[in-house]
């Protein structure tokens, strides 16, 4: 095992390296950790856009996971880009075998454009199956808007957002901003608890 903590990060690949695992390896690099993937779908992309995705069939997701996890034991799981129902399942059902002690979520649902990045049916089953398997999430305004069906826009809402969306999924949940000063977090007593592992 070793010494230096791993660190899993689960999501699309970025070609650009702007996003995605190549920006996640490079902050948990900087961070003096040891960076471990799984790819969950290759995009070409760029500085001017998304120009196509193609996600990884879930059963190769799953063993992606099962390799690292059986292996290394990461400490913490980042889950980044998950692009459909199929590929969530096979991860909440890692995360349920595995039980790593956190789980961290930033739900690419909606791009900072504003545009919705997934279907109605993954929104669902991340919500149902993933977010209570984890730790902490961290969405954006966007994705927080949609996630309570209402427009967060101030700081009180933002609050206000990290209080509901902790409680509704029994985990930490941060600011929708990172603009926010008070950098507020939101988190129910069983936040951050194996028992729902």
């Amino acid at each position: 095992m070793l010494s230096t903590p791993v660190i899993l990060t689960v999501a699309g690949s970025d070609c650009s390296g702007g996003a995605g695992i190549q920006a996640d390896i490079k902050t948990i690099s900087a961070l003096k950790g040891y960076a471990a993937s799984v790819i969950t779908a290759v995009t070409a992309q760029n500085t001017v856009g998304v120009q196509a995705v193609y996600p990884i069939p879930p059963d190769i997701v799953r063993m992606q996971t099962e390799s690292v996890m059986d292996d290394l034991q990461p400490a913490a799981v980042k889950i980044g880009m998950v692009h459909n129902a199929a590929i969530v399942r096979a991860i909440a059902e890692c995360l349920q075998r595995f039980r790593p002690r956190f789980v961290v979520c930033d739900p690419v649902m909606v791009s900072t454009s504003g545009r919705q990045l997934m279907t109605e049916d993954t929104i669902h089953t991340i919500q149902e199956e993933l977010f209570p398997l984890c730790s902490l999430i961290t969405p954006n305004l966007s994705e927080a808007s949609l996630l309570l069906a209402r427009t967060v826009t101030d700081v009180e809402d933002m609050k206000q957002a990290a209080r509901e969306l902790a409680d509704r999924y029994h985990c930490a949940a941060t600011c929708p901003e990172p603009q926010c000063a008070m950098c507020c977090m939101a988190r129910t007593d069983s936040a951050c608890s194996n028992n729902k592992r």
